[in-house]
């Protein structure tokens, strides 16, 4: 194998690992931690977007997470007034309050910027070219993987 690859691998890990630090960076700034983050936007975007309900054993699934992980995050969550708890039959759904919502709405505008400046130069068919080429790899990830 050529070096290449390697050096493809290597770029798309340390593009990750800046795009990761920088969205835990924001995060922090409102004292929550990646995982909570992540599933603040999980719950939103089920809820708000898809129009789903979502239980705490959906978020376990969606991030193999324990439970008593989850639970300890959600209630984390819940604490600081992000989510709120709905009984329901024999279960709590689990939506983002109207200060979660805000927070989201505020790291994505910041995101959009992290953005902007990541793709700075960049034509619409470079960008579509760049997003052609990686999907096609995950492709091919996900089809060696079966």
């Amino acid at each position: 194998m050529n070096e290449r690859p390697k050096d493809i691998i290597y770029s798309i890990r340390m593009l990750n690992k800046y795009l990761s630090q920088d969205f835990d960076n924001r995060l922090a700034e409102y004292g929550l931690t990646g995982h909570m983050g992540r599933i603040l936007f999980f719950i939103n975007g089920r809820t708000n977007i898809d129009n789903v309900e979502v239980i705490q054993a959906d978020i376990e699934k969606e991030f193999q997470l324990s439970k008593s992980t989850v639970s300890g995050m959600v209630c984390r969550l819940e604490k600081r007034e992000l989510i709120i708890k709905e009984k329901k039959s024999n279960c709590a759904i689990l939506k983002p309050s109207e200060k979660g919502v805000e927070i989201i709405k505020h790291i994505k505008e910041q995101r959009g910027e992290t953005l902007n400046a990541l793709f700075k130069g960049f034509s619409e068919e470079e960008i579509k070219s760049i997003t052609e080429r990686v999907n096609k790899i995950l492709e091919n990830l996900k089809e060696g993987m079966r």
